[in-house]
């Protein structure tokens, strides 16, 4: 019989090839918290043998808590495919990225908080690439040509 503190052999060997958390579904993230809830091994041990941050793991038992195991299943997100920039701030990132030479995009990033801050909100990198890539591009090489 194995300590009750270990993972058995079996369940190690069964998450050892993740790499990427967020692919698993609620039925995968189920067995791996069943050894916590049900088997009472320390999730602190469960996150050093899967692999998988200890965080996550106590999301999950606090989801499973909530909600029983149906809860482990990913949900989109709410305000998914919406863009929270200001319109103001996308215009002004817009007009940046169209000039000529083009700025990098560490610039408009920094041009575009800086205008921001003046405002109310400061983008973030992301809705800065965000903005810049939904450009038209035929628009950013037009003068290219």
């Amino acid at each position: 019989m194995e300590p009750r503190d270990a993972v058995p052999a079996s369940a190690s060997a069964r998450v050892t090839y993740l790499d990427d958390v967020a692919i698993l579904d609620g039925d995968e993230r189920w067995r791996i918290l069943r050894l916590h809830v049900e088997d009472q091994i320390p999730l602190a041990v469960l996150a050093r043998d899967c692999g998988i941050s200890a965080r996550t793991l106590q999301r999950w038992h606090q989801l499973y808590r909530d909600g029983g195991p149906a809860a482990l299943d990913s949900h989109p997100r709410s305000d998914q495919g919406v863009r929270r920039t200001r319109p103001e701030t996308v215009a002004f990132i817009e007009r940046l990225a169209l000039t000529k030479p083009r700025p990098a995009l560490a610039t408009l990033h920094r041009l575009a908080a800086a205008d921001a801050t003046q405002r109310v909100n400061r983008p973030d990198f992301r809705s800065v690439l965000q903005a810049r890539m939904e450009l038209d591009e035929q628009e950013v090489f037009a003068g290219d040509a």
